[in-house]
Parts: C-alpha cells; sequence; structure tokens
C-alpha cells in the first residue's frame, strides 16, 4: 500500500494519483491505407491528457517515403487540460505512385513523468497496380522452366 492514494487496490480495483505530466499519442491516421498517387491525404494525430496538469506542446509529424526523408511539420498545441483529448491535423501529403510511406509522430513537451507513449507511427502507400501473389510465385517456382522461343 502507498499514500496519496498511489497504488490502493480496493475490490480488485487499482486506485491511484496519475502523474503531473504525461501526455499520450494515442493514434496517428490514416493508417494501413492506400491512396492514389493524386490523392493529398491530410494525417492526424491524436493526443490525451493523462497527467494532473493543463498542457502546452508541440507534435511533430515525420514522413518518410521508401525510408528517404520526405517531410515534416509541427503543429502547436495550448491548453489541453487533464482528462481532454485532441485531434491535430496536419497539412495534406503530396505523394507520388508506388512508395511506401511511414508516417512518424512525436510528442514534444518540456516535462512528461511517461515519455514512453509520446510517439507512434502509421504506414500508408500508393501501390496501386496489380501485384502478383507470393503465393502464385511459390506454385510457379515449381514448374518445369519455359523452352526458349527463337532458338
Amino acid at each position: 500500500m502507498g499514500s496519496d492514494a498511489d497504488n490502493w487496490y480496493v475490490d480488485d480495483l487499482r486506485i491511484y494519483e496519475p502523474p503531473l505530466h504525461d501526455l499520450a499519442l494515442t493514434a496517428v491516421t490514416p493508417d494501413l491505407q492506400q491512396f492514389d498517387a493524386a490523392e493529398t491525404p491530410a494525417p492526424q494525430v491524436a493526443v490525451v491528457n493523462m497527467g494532473r496538469s493543463t498542457e502546452d506542446f508541440a507534435v511533430v509529424l515525420t514522413v518518410t517515403e521508401n525510408d528517404l526523408p520526405h517531410s515534416q511539420e509541427t503543429v502547436n498545441v495550448t491548453g489541453l487540460a487533464m482528462n481532454d483529448e485532441t485531434v491535430v491535423d496536419f497539412t495534406g501529403l503530396a505523394l507520388s505512385p508506388g512508395k511506401y510511406y511511414r508516417l512518424t509522430a512525436e510528442v514534444v513537451v518540456a516535462e512528461d513523468f511517461v515519455p514512453g507513449n509520446n510517439g507512434g507511427s502509421a504506414i500508408i502507400d500508393t501501390y496501386t497496380g496489380p501485384h502478383t501473389p507470393l503465393g502464385m510465385m511459390d506454385h510457379q517456382r515449381r514448374l518445369r522452366p519455359c523452352v526458349q522461343a527463337n532458338v
């Protein structure tokens, strides 16, 4: 048993006092979606204040295209109260055909007692053409080679 309502258990329920400062990034969207290169999806990041203090902070979104730098944007948020959640909107992405994009977001704040929940990521792509299923490739591998034409 602790003090100040920390780690008390009543009927198997844990009673505790949340940390003074704790922002948590809960979602990065869109995630696991496919887009045409002409589309400009606008990423969003959801952040909840799990601490006891009203917080001012920044959310940084870094985008890579096939693991190479693509873009980075920072949005400042002010006055997020305890237990409140906000969705931060970012500028639409200019996409190229046939690419994978990783969206990595991070909450940047002066003080956070639980920093392990300050980041998240999502993946989108613009591979809209037909794909050869791996099962089909494995099946074709077992066939005899084709006879060369025009020999």
